[in-house]
């Protein structure tokens, strides 16, 4: 794709700040490390003017920042584990009486 506009469609996409940020234009927001950043369905971002589109969650603007200075934060879900090793497949047993 060529187009510089890109949208997301999905979830609700959350970055954390790595490197504090002081706005230039009224149309940035001020970054501090460790700051969470949202990125909600159908918003518009640009990557490749190096900005992104974002509230900040702990002052609940809106705006522009440099997109080099956060990094997107992992949901890491605990998936279970089998110790025995030999669990049945609850898939394979659907229609077993």
């Amino acid at each position: 794709m060529d187009d510089n506009k890109h949208y997301v469609w999905g979830h609700v996409y959350h970055q954390v700040v790595l490197e504090a940020h002081t706005p230039r234009t009224s149309k940035e927001i001020e970054l501090m490390v460790g700051d969470r950043i949202e990125i909600a369905r159908k918003q518009k971002y640009t990557n490749y003017s190096g900005y992104t589109q974002g509230t900040n969650l702990r002052s609940w603007r809106l705006g522009w920042y440099p997109a080099y200075k956060v990094e997107h934060e992992l949901n890491v879900v605990k998936m279970p584990t089998y110790p025995d090793g030999n669990k049945e497949n609850p898939a394979t047993s659907l229609g077993k009486h």
